[in-house]
């Protein structure tokens, strides 16, 4: 019989939360992840068919080991984003803000990421900076990110 492997051992590296009208660049910042060996889990994406938006929200945020919030006007502005991160905080789950565009986090966001660093990722190509993302994932899963693709072209 194989050993037992324990829960921490079977999260996934990130949810990524992020506003609708952030979607394509929260796909990217997920690819990017994935490209570098940090398994993520991404709505809708990951959502299972037929079951509850809501409860499927909240067991994508408890199967990751971190919680990744793209954030954008257009997060600061939804009332579904800071549910999110609100949950992820009640879960203990460490929190990665990545800046997409130059903003300041609204009110109800900054009560929950103003004591964390943010990774401001709306200057210059996203490589570097989903670079500097997977490094601080895999510290926070014990476990240094696969190496990162020759073909630059992703980022």
């Amino acid at each position: 019989m194989p050993p037992k492997r324990s829960k921490q051992a079977l999260l996934l590296s990130a949810f990524i939360s992020h506003a609708k009208a952030d979607a394509k660049k929260a796909q990217e910042i997920a690819a990017s992840l994935e490209a570098r060996g940090l398994k993520c889990w991404i709505a809708p994406r990951d959502v299972r068919a037929g079951r509850s938006y809501g409860d499927e929200i909240i067991r994508g945020i408890e199967s990751t080991k971190a919680f990744v919030l793209v954030l954008s006007k257009a997060s600061n502005d939804s009332a579904f984003v800071a549910r999110e991160v609100e949950r992820a905080v009640s879960k203990k789950k460490p929190i990665f803000a990545v800046r997409v565009t130059n903003v300041e986090p609204s009110p109800s966001l900054e009560l929950f990421i103003s004591g964390t660093q943010w990774i401001d990722a709306f200057g210059g190509k996203l490589g570097p900076h989903i670079d500097r993302l997977a490094s601080l994932l895999g510290e926070e899963g014990e476990a240094e990110p696969a190496d990162r693709p020759e073909d630059e072209d992703n980022d």
